[in-house]
């Protein structure tokens, strides 16, 4: 049974093209070290040595899929400034279809600068425009969701509350969901909009935020994670919980997945990374649990990385055929089978 998840590249499916729609985003990182205090105030000097721009938010989930080999298209909002320039350039570099993409004079780009010393993050910078897009803008991106959507074989949702992912956006894309899977990570409370959608994948503090209750057992985890099932008529939801793993619900199973990692850098990204191996695995005709797993996988890999990262087949491969990815295997997923 390993054996099909060991040789899961042979089953991607690379044809068929996952929409990503939401939040895009440019990282900045500057790198340096910090040796020593400013005797202007009592704050550290970082002496700058390299800095790079990386592609955040939605365009990092698109990156994450076309990594691993998915045909992707992109709609979201940018700025007519050098940050969507910078963006553009990235997208095309990822082989990303940016033809989706729509300027607005009205709000900048959003660019997040961050600040890394000894593979810390130090401080973090946002230049953004929150505020939902005007009626003209929300025109554009249903224009440009029509056209982008016809062809596509999956959705996924990337909400960080930037103003691009509204209730006409939600609604719209709930009336086209057709036979599509489609996948929502948003930290916004209106997770109940996503009716219809093949799953969900808010974190630990999401989750507090929509029931607005404080999560402080595994029994309160469990209760949620099937209420939000229960709610939203999905086929699973999934709670991403930082270093606890993953938790999976569905109809029949509560299926929890221990991070992997115990070597971890930065975990910026890392729910992007689950969003879209999520999404290409079911895309691909594995199951839920297989699915889970490997997006599991992929976001140990990613958080062994610093700054917003990706990963790719040969490295998921690699890591699967670990001794202890094995056993883990066969004790959460084999069992998992044969339990129900």
């Amino acid at each position: 049974m390993f054996s099909k998840i060991n040789n899961f590249s042979l089953k991607f499916n690379t044809s068929k093209k996952i929409l990503v729609i939401g939040d895009i985003m440019l990282d900045e990182y500057w790198f340096g070290d910090m040796e020593r205090i400013s005797p202007e105030a009592p704050v550290p000097v970082l002496k700058y040595i390299n800095s790079e721009f990386r592609l955040g938010g939605a365009a990092n989930v698109a990156k994450n899929l076309t990594a691993l080999g998915a045909n992707v298209s992109i709609v979201g909002i940018v700025g007519d400034d050098v940050q969507s320039s910078k963006i553009k350039e990235l997208l095309c570099d990822s082989n990303i279809d940016t033809s989706g993409l729509i300027v607005s004079k009205k709000r900048p780009t959003t660019r997040k600068l961050r600040l890394i010393a000894r593979k810390q993050q130090v401080l973090r910078v946002d230049s953004e425009d929150s505020s939902n897009i005007d009626n003209d803008e929300l025109e554009e991106v249903i224009k440009s969701l029509k056209e982008q959507i016809l062809d596509s074989g999956a959705i996924i949702v990337s909400d960080y509350r930037k103003g691009i992912i509204t209730k006409e956006i939600i609604d719209f894309l709930v009336n086209s969901i057709d036979d599509r899977i489609c996948v929502a990570d948003s930290k916004a409370k209106n997770y109940l909009l996503f009716k219809g959608f093949t799953t969900v994948a808010p974190n630990l503090k999401e989750v507090e935020a929509i029931f607005d209750k404080k999560l402080v057992s595994e029994e309160d985890i469990v209760s949620c994670g099937r209420e939000l099932l229960r709610l939203l008529g999905s086929k699973a939801v999934h709670i991403t919980r930082g270093a606890d793993g993953i938790s999976l619900f569905t109809q029949d199973l509560t299926v929890n997945f221990p991070a992997f990692s115990s070597e971890v850098y930065d975990v910026t990204g890392a729910g992007d990374t689950v969003t879209a191996v999520l999404t290409l695995s079911l895309m691909s005709g594995f199951d839920m649990i297989h699915s889970t797993f490997l997006a599991n996988v992929a976001a140990a890999i990613v958080v062994r990385k610093v700054g917003t990262s990706t990963t790719n087949i040969h490295e998921i491969e690699r890591y699967l055929r670990e001794e202890e990815i094995k056993d883990l295997y066969n004790k959460i997923v084999l069992n998992s089978q044969t339990n129900g």
